[in-house]
């Protein structure tokens, strides 16, 4: 009697796969200890990075309007002045501190001042152009030409934590009483946005 004959391939199904029954079944995926250690490495990795992200943005903008970051050492600062209610006087400065050696280099140009007038360059521990009394340093004091205009070089010793947003140049109308707004022709905060060059 001869052997019944082998049992063929079941037919494709009517859109051309392999029946379910036939196919592979999926990897399972690795909970090896390895593999989760290199996972684990991957995420911590990531949120190391993201954290860093995020403290060097509130470190350059400041946290809720306070206080900045450091001026950079060796690198120019432009600091624009603006007209104090009353006053034609405007100056654009330029700072460079050299943060070792506690050094603040200044230049300054002012225009619109009295012909032949008098006005000294405060350093002023504040933030805003609009206080009354604050600590304030003495940069340098300057003398209007016939045309209003005047320029300022100075050196300031002995400046630290010079910070975005937490000092403004003020020039003032005469001599003037330190740590008092009285008299300002001219103010600038040092902001963040004004890093220039140099």
């Amino acid at each position: 009697m001869a052997d019944p004959p082998e049992p063929s391939s079941p037919p494709p199904s009517h859109n051309g796969h392999r029946p379910l029954y036939l196919r592979r079944p999926a990897a399972r995926p690795d909970w090896s200890p390895s593999t989760l250690g290199q996972t684990w490495t991957r995420v911590v990795a990531a949120v190391v990075v993201a954290g860093a992200a995020v403290a060097v943005v509130l470190g350059l903008v400041g946290v809720a309007g306070g206080p900045g970051p450091l001026l950079p050492s060796g690198h120019a600062v432009a600091v624009a002045l603006a007209p104090q209610p009353g006053s034609r006087a405007r100056a654009d400065a330029r700072l460079v501190w050299y943060a070792s050696g506690r050094l603040l280099v200044v230049t300054l140009q002012a225009s619109g001042l009295d012909p032949g007038s008098r006005h000294a360059l405060l350093l002023t521990h504040t933030g805003s152009c609009g206080a009354t009394q604050v600590p304030s340093r003495r940069v340098g004091a300057v003398r209007a030409s016939g045309a209003g205009q005047a320029q300022l070089n100075a050196e300031v010793g002995s400046i630290t934590d010079l910070r975005f947003n937490a000092w403004s140049l003020w020039l003032t109308a005469g001599p003037p009483q330190l740590g008092r707004a009285g008299g300002i022709l001219a103010c600038g905060v040092i902001r963040l946005r004004q890093l220039g060059g140099g």
